[in-house]
């Protein structure tokens, strides 16, 4: 290794790191999209959910028409039977009765209300829903031809960087590049170079002995931390 090669490994981290912001850039733009349609999936899901919801009530306040129309039959019946009652035990029979069929129509009453009302619930949830749902294409439109806009430079400079990077790859021995690439890959968070300062490695702080410290900062050999994996950058070679 020379001066030129860490100098030229130094730059490729530098376009490595360049290449991961734009491409998180392009991805948290890309995600404005994603949450939208997120969003109108949710929002499907709830109208689905709502309209099983509202066939249910419906075919309920059904049920309940029918029982009350029974119960006014029952209760014509009733008042038909304390008519012509013919003895005091008839009379009491009919009118107990009656006055159960009584309470039987409050409850269905009571009933038929609550459920009409939480139709009425649905129906507004549902229509809000279909509002959001039909605005939204618009919203959804407008935001994937902004972001577009957005993008396209930073694919063009994610171009420039990719080729740039390859270019300068091929000017180090593959061996090196193999190294570079698996310390890459592994994403550690202050990058895949460190240096030697003060007897030990900048990043980790593990003791570098002298013979080690000697074949990098005067052989400019290519040695790696035998802590944190990183590859050491000569100090004659940083400024």
């Amino acid at each position: 290794m020379n001066k030129e090669d860490f100098r030229i490994l130094k730059e490729i981290c530098g376009l490595e790191d360049k290449l991961s912001h734009k491409e998180v850039e392009i991805n948290s733009e890309k995600r404005r999209i994603t949450k939208i349609e997120e969003m109108r999936s949710n929002r499907q899901e709830e109208s689905s959910k709502l309209e099983s919801e509202l066939q249910r009530l419906e075919k309920r306040s059904e049920e309940i028409d029918q029982k009350l129309s029974n119960i006014h039959t029952q209760i014509t019946q009733s008042l038909n039977a304390i008519d012509n009652a013919i003895s005091e035990k008839q009379l009491e029979s009919a009118q107990s009765q009656l006055n159960q069929q009584k309470l039987k129509v409050e409850e269905l009453e009571s009933s038929a209300f609550e459920t009409l009302e939480n139709i009425e619930e649905i129906i507004e949830k549902m229509n809000d829903a279909k509002t959001f749902l039909e605005g939204s294409l618009k919203t959804i439109e407008e935001i994937t031809n902004e972001v577009e806009r957005n993008i396209h430079p930073m694919n063009e400079e994610i171009s420039i960087l990719k080729e740039r990077i390859l270019n300068l790859k091929g000017q180090l021995p593959t061996d090196v590049i193999n190294k570079l690439e698996k310390l890459i890959d592994k994403n550690l968070k202050h990058g895949p170079l460190t240096k030697i300062e003060n007897g030990a490695c900048y990043i980790c702080r593990f003791d570098i002995n002298t013979i080690d410290r000697d074949k990098v900062e005067k052989a400019l050999q290519l040695k790696s931390c035998s802590s944190c994996s990183r590859i050491f950058i000569p100090n004659s070679t940083l400024y």
